[in-house]
């Protein structure tokens, strides 16, 4: 017997039974998600460059630390991905999960990309490695996640002639 997809309570307000409510909790979950992984993956390369430069040139500190920071941030934004995936199930006609998966996974590389090219210009002298290390980071990210949209066609074409 199928779950009733909406109920009435006893002051006749209808409300969606639980699981039509996790249904709908997990689609606007990965809605969330995919709206917002590239402009989270740019705010982590951007802080982090940030916090390169300000290091570098504020005292002497440690890069690797924020390395290591854009590398937690984006390894916990995937594993939200992944858990969703696994929890919530997709409706018919959405993309495939490996097809998000990697997506994912390209905003991980934009992100180290984008720290990595920030650990390096930090080393400019003076007040330059500012506006520099910014710019570095944020075209770094950019091409790199320009990835992301080719991965998706070629995996969903390659879904397709399967």
């Amino acid at each position: 017997m199928a779950a009733k997809e909406k109920s009435k309570d006893a002051n006749g307000e209808v409300h969606l039974d639980s699981l039509r409510a996790a249904e709908a909790y997990g689609s606007g979950m990965r809605t969330t998600l995919r709206h917002n992984a590239t402009a989270y993956g740019f705010s982590v390369s951007i802080t982090a460059a940030f916090g390169l430069v300000s290091t570098t040139h504020a005292q002497s500190a440690f890069p690797l630390r924020v390395l290591l920071f854009a590398a937690g941030a984006g390894a916990a934004f995937i594993l939200v991905e992944a858990v969703a995936a696994l929890l919530f199930q997709r409706a018919p006609g959405s993309d495939a999960e490996s097809v998000l998966l990697l997506e994912g996974a390209v905003d991980v590389l934009s992100i180290l990309a984008a720290v990595g090219a920030a650990m390096g210009l930090t080393n400019i002298p003076g007040l330059v490695a500012w506006p520099a290390t910014a710019f570095g980071a944020t075209i770094a990210y950019l091409v790199v996640g320009g990835l992301d949209v080719l991965v998706a066609r070629v995996l969903a074409r390659g879904s397709k002639a399967s």
